[in-house]
């Protein structure tokens, strides 16, 4: 996510500046090389084949409507969906399988790692850019994976605190200035 950093003082020109300049940024290599840092469930294959999410759930809810698909409620309160004509012993194995896999990928160690990962990737597309940013890991080179890193986020940026929180990377952008990356 992209947030543009703007201070009280600012004028509109400047802020439209700043949003240009971003919308120019867009095809530059170093923005796909962020933008695919990110999960994009729905953007995955060629783009004639994209969905977008809202469609997705509108399906999915007319799909449940018809009864064509039904629906179980898990842990927390998580829907499960599967077919009517789907063996109920089966449905029982399967939603046991993935009950304990999605209990799994919650767990914070699991959850810590991939946000880990998602950052790392972020700064490496940052750092083959060759773009001005800052925000960083203290020892990503002295260490194997084994060990989570430590991580120095943001929270001044020409010495006005960051209101909303730390942000993981600050660039700066020419034209636009600096923008926070979350």
């Amino acid at each position: 996510m992209v947030a543009y950093l703007t201070h009280a003082n600012d004028s509109r020109a400047t802020n439209r500046a700043r949003q240009k300049a971003h919308s120019q940024c867009a095809q530059t290599p170093w923005h796909c090389n962020l933008e695919n840092a990110g999960t994009k469930d729905c953007d995955a294959g060629p783009t004639p084949q994209r969905v977008d999410p809202h469609l997705l759930t509108h399906s999915r809810t007319q799909l449940q409507q018809e009864g064509r698909i039904l629906t179980r409620i898990g842990l927390q309160n998580r829907e499960w969906h599967y077919l009517p004509e789907t063996d109920p012993a089966v449905v029982e194995q399967r939603f046991q399988e993935l009950q304990e896999l999605h209990a799994r990928t919650e767990a914070r160690s699991f959850t810590m790692r991939m946000g880990q990962t998602a950052e790392i990737a972020v700064i490496k597309a940052l750092q083959q850019s060759k773009s001005n940013f800052i925000g960083h890991f203290t020892d990503l080179e002295l260490h194997d994976d084994s060990t989570m890193y430590m991580k120095n986020d943001p929270d001044f940026v020409s010495g006005i605190h960051i209101r909303g929180g730390r942000l993981d990377y600050i660039l700066f952008h020419p034209e636009a200035g600096p923008m926070g990356l979350r």
